[in-house]
C-alpha cells in the first residue's frame, strides 16, 4: 500500500527542495524573527512535543496584549497533520506575514482583527514527519517526499524504517477512533496503538482544550483525494441524529468560506462537502468533544506540492478565506463572559443555547474559559435563550438577539447558592478592596458613605438608584481626594430608602 502511494507521489512531481517551501527550522527562525519585530502583538508558545524525537510543536498568536488570555473570540489555523501536505504551512506563514505587515501599515480591517480577536496559527503539527519529507531527520539519509505519517518507531528497532514506522496523526483522535484508519502499523492510514498515543495529537488536544476556539481550520492538500474542498462535520450513518445539532450553522460557515476561496482555474470557487463521522480525525474530535466549528480545507486542485511559481497565488487565494472567517467571528456570534457576583472572579460554566443544544454529550455543553470566564460561539441571526449552569451556583437563563452585522456581547454574573450575608463587609480585615452585598427587593435609592473612627466622612461611595436583586458596593480604601485612607477601623453607613445601616470594616495597609 505505501509503495503505491509513493509511486503516485513520484508521478505527480514534488518541489519541496525549492526555497519557497519552509523547512521546520526555517519556520522556527521566521517566527522568532517576527516575534522580535512585533513583541506586543505576537506570542510564541510551545504546546507539546513530537512522538519520536521530542521536537517542539510551536503555536503563534497574533492579538493585542498577546501575552495574556483575554475575553475575545479565538480562531485557529493549523497545517502539516500530514507531512507531505505542505501548502497549509505555506498559507499560514504567508498569512502571518501579511497580517503583521498590514497591521504596521495601519490597515483598518487587520487592526480590527488584531484588536478584537485572538488569532492562533499552528504551522507544523507534525515536525518529525515534515523533516522526513524535507530530508532533515537525524538520519539524513532517510527521505521520502511523499511521507504522510509521523515517525513513531512501530517495530522498535531503533532506526527510522519507512516500511514499518509512523502513525497517521489525522486518524489518532479519540472520536470514533476504532471506526476509521487502519490497524496495521505499516499501512498508510495507521491510526496508532490507541487514541492520542502520539505527542502530536496530544499537543492538539491540550491546545484546543485550553483555548476553546469558536472556529478553526485544519489545512490539508490532496495526496490521494480530490482538492479545493471544504469538509465539515458531519454525516453519521450509525447514529441518531445523523446530523449534528449545529448543522445549519456549520453548513453556512463552510459554504461561505468555500465561496471566498477562488479555485486554481480562476473560474469558480472551492466547494463544501459534508464529512463522515466514522473516523477519528481532528475535525470530528474538535467538534464532537469540544463543540468547535472545525473545518478541513483541501488546498489545491491536483496535488499536495506544486511548482514554486504557483505557491504565492494559491496562498493568496486561501488567505481570503482566512480573512472571511476572522470577519465571521465578529458578526452573527456572541461573546459571553461570566463572573461570580460577589468575588468578580471569572467562572468556568456550562453554557447551553436551548434552541440548539441537546442533552446528548456529542458535542457536550460548551464551557467558558476558567482564565477569563469567556466563550465565543457562531450562530445564525435570531433570538436565543442561554442557560448557564455551574455546581454550587444558581442556574441562570438569558434571552439575547444575534444580528448579522455584529458581535453580541453578554457580560453576566452567577449567584452562589450560599451568597455572602447582605450588608456585612468582606473580607475583614482587608488590605485591598472592601465589598458589601446589597439584596434589594425593588428599585431603591441607595446612599453609602465611609466614615473614620472620629466620625469624619472620608468618602462617598454611592448616591443613586439600584436594584432589584443583588448589588455590590465597593470601597478601594481611598478618600474623596484619591489618597489612601490608611489602616484602621472604618464604618460604611447605608441609607436604603428610609432604612439606615452601619457596617464596620477593618483595613490593614501592607
Amino acid at each position: 500500500m505505501i509503495k503505491v502511494f509513493l509511486l503516485l507521489g513520484v508521478l505527480l512531481g514534488y518541489y519541496v527542495d525549492d526555497p519557497i517551501y519552509h523547512t521546520y527550522s526555517e519556520v522556527q527562525e521566521e517566527l522568532d524573527s517576527l516575534h522580535s519585530a512585533y513583541p506586543e502583538i505576537t506570542l510564541l508558545d510551545t504546546i507539546g512535543f513530537s512522538e519520536r524525537y521530542g521536537t517542539p510543536i510551536i503555536a503563534f498568536k497574533i492579538s493585542d496584549n498577546a501575552g495574556v488570555p483575554e475575553a475575545e473570540p479565538r480562531v485557529m489555523f493549523d497545517g502539516i497533520h500530514h507531512a507531505e501536505e505542505v501548502l497549509g504551512l505555506e498559507t499560514i506563514m504567508a498569512t502571518i506575514n501579511d497580517i503583521l505587515e498590514r497591521y504596521s501599515e495601519g490597515d483598518t480591517l487587520i487592526r480590527k482583527f488584531v484588536d478584537e480577536l485572538e488569532i492562533w496559527f499552528l504551522p507544523v503539527l507534525n515536525p518529525d514527519g515534515h523533516n522526513i519529507v524535507m530530508g532533515l531527520t537525524p538520519d539524513s539519509a532517510v527521505r521520502d517526499t511523499g511521507w504522510r505519517k509521523n515517525a513513531r518507531d512501530n517495530n522498535l528497532n531503533g532506526i527510522l524504517d519507512l516500511d514499518a514506522d509512523g502513525v497517521d496523526p489525522n486518524r489518532n483522535y479519540d472520536f470514533n477512533w476504532a471506526m476509521g484508519g487502519d490497524s496495521v502499523p505499516s499501512h498508510y492510514f495507521y491510526r496508532g496503538p490507541n487514541p492520542f498515543s502520539e505527542g502530536e495529537t496530544q499537543a492538539m488536544k491540550y491546545f484546543c482544550e485550553r483555548e476553546r476556539f469558536c472556529a478553526l481550520v485544519n489545512y490539508h492538500s490532496p495526496s490521494y483525494s480530490i482538492g479545493e474542498i471544504v469538509y465539515y462535520p458531519w454525516r453519521w450513518t450509525t447514529h441518531i441524529p445523523a446530523l449534528p445539532p449545529d448543522f445549519h450553522i456549520i453548513d453556512e460557515v463552510a459554504g461561505d468560506m468555500a465561496a471566498h476561496i477562488v479555485n486554481d482555474n480562476h473560474n469558480g470557487h472551492y466547494l463544501k462537502t459534508i464529512g463522515e463521522a466514522e473516523v477519528g480525525n481532528a475535525r470530528n474530535w474538535q467538534y464532537g468533544k469540544l463543540g468547535i466549528i472545525a473545518l478541513t480545507i483541501e488546498i489545491c486542485s491536483r496535488r499536495c506540492q506544486v511548482p514554486p511559481e504557483e505557491v504565492p497565488d494559491i496562498t493568496a487565494r486561501n488567505r481570503e478565506g482566512i480573512y472571511w472567517l476572522l470577519s465571521r467571528a465578529l458578526r452573527s456570534s456572541f461573546l459571553l463572559t461570566v463572573r461570580d457576583t460577589f468575588t468578580d472572579r471569572p467562572l468556568s460554566v456550562q453554557a447551553l443555547v436551548l434552541e440548539i443544544d441537546t442533552t446528548d454529550t456529542i458535542p457536550p455543553p460548551r464551557e467558558t474559559d476558567p482564565r477569563t470566564g469567556s466563550l465565543a460561539r457562531l450562530l445564525l441571526p435570531g433570538t436565543y435563550t442561554l442557560e448557564l449552569r455551574k455546581e454550587g451556583y444558581l442556574t441562570k437563563q438569558i434571552q439575547f438577539d444575534i444580528t448579522d452585522d455584529d458581535l453580541t456581547r453578554i457580560d453576566t454574573y452567577l449567584v452562589p447558592e450560599n451568597p455572602p450575608e447582605p450588608l456585612v463587609p468582606y473580607p475583614v480585615p482587608s488590605s485591598g478592596e472592601v465589598r458589601v452585598v446589597l439584596d434589594l427587593d425593588e428599585v431603591s435609592h441607595v446612599k453609602a458613605d465611609v466614615y473614620d473612627v472620629a466620625g469624619r466622612r472620608i468618602r462617598e461611595l454611592l448616591n443613586g438608584e439600584l436594584g432589584p436583586g443583588y448589588a455590590i458596593v465597593r470601597w478601594d480604601g481611598k478618600n474623596d481626594r484619591g489618597e489612601d485612607a490608611g489602616s484602621g477601623v472604618f464604618f460604611i453607613r447605608f441609607r436604603i430608602r428610609d432604612r439606615k445601616k452601619v457596617a464596620k470594616t477593618v483595613r490593614v495597609k501592607r
